[in-house]
């Protein structure tokens, strides 16, 4: 891995070959089925007015293939919902700057009354600060909300590692784990504070194993897909 890459793309979920719409990943701790049913119930509200009509299918195809058949279609609203191999949901979208899980999973999580988690994983690739500079600015974010119907519908725990710009920032909000290296949070230099080692261990502590293909059960239990046909689209 390249001096101050963040996280080795060949560690990610395919290796990232499905970036920008894997870099970022919201999980859902409970059923599918009652994740699309509620994420159906309130973007019909939100659209409401609109004449926007929703398609729901599913779909038994390999991740790869799905992830594949997304990044051959224009940027869409399609929300994709899939099964694991234990209780979490994991949700994606083929948005114009991939998947912006922020608002599902503090929504549904709130919704529902379940954990969700928010996960970021952005090698940093920028060349320079340059304003013809390419790549990316890198990004490790772990967020995750406990489960529970209150007003507050922010995260519980938020750690994130960020690079604004050129300069490094780390933010570490709410009550750590147990499971978490605390110790690390107070290394002089940020890049040693919140890595993709942290990042990768404390998801699966909480069970879910993002970045491992077989994790993923879309061949046998199947994906859910939630298209949004606006009207003035066409599909």
């Amino acid at each position: 891995m390249k001096n101050n890459q963040l996280v080795d793309p060949g560690m990610l979920l395919f290796q990232n070959r499905y970036q920008p719409i894997t870099s970022e990943m919201g999980f859902l701790n409970t059923n599918i089925n009652q994740i699309v049913d509620a994420y159906k119930t309130w973007q019909q509200d939100i659209c409401a007015n609109s004449r926007t009509s929703f398609l729901v299918k599913t779909v038994y195809q390999p991740l790869e293939k799905i992830l594949t058949n997304l990044q051959l279609t224009n940027p869409d609203d399609k929300s994709i919902f899939i099964p694991t191999s234990n209780s979490w949901t994991a949700y994606i979208e083929n948005g114009i700057s991939g998947t912006d899980a922020e608002s599902v999973i503090l929504y549904l999580s709130k919704k529902i009354g379940c954990s969700g988690v928010k996960l970021v994983a952005y090698p940093n690739t920028i060349t320079s600060e340059q304003k013809d500079a390419r790549g990316s600015y890198g990004q490790l974010c772990f967020c995750y909300r406990a489960p529970s119907q209150e007003e507050d519908i922010g995260y519980t725990r938020v750690i994130c590692l960020t690079n604004d710009a050129g300069r490094w920032d780390f933010t570490n909000l709410g009550t750590a784990f147990s499971f978490e290296a605390t110790a690390t949070y107070n290394a002089k230099n940020k890049l040693e504070r919140f890595t993709f080692y942290h990042l990768k261990l404390y998801l699966q502590e909480l069970g879910i194993k993002a970045f491992e293909e077989n994790y993923y059960k879309t061949l046998e239990k199947g994906a859910v897909i939630v298209h949004k046909k606006k009207p003035w689209l066409f599909s």
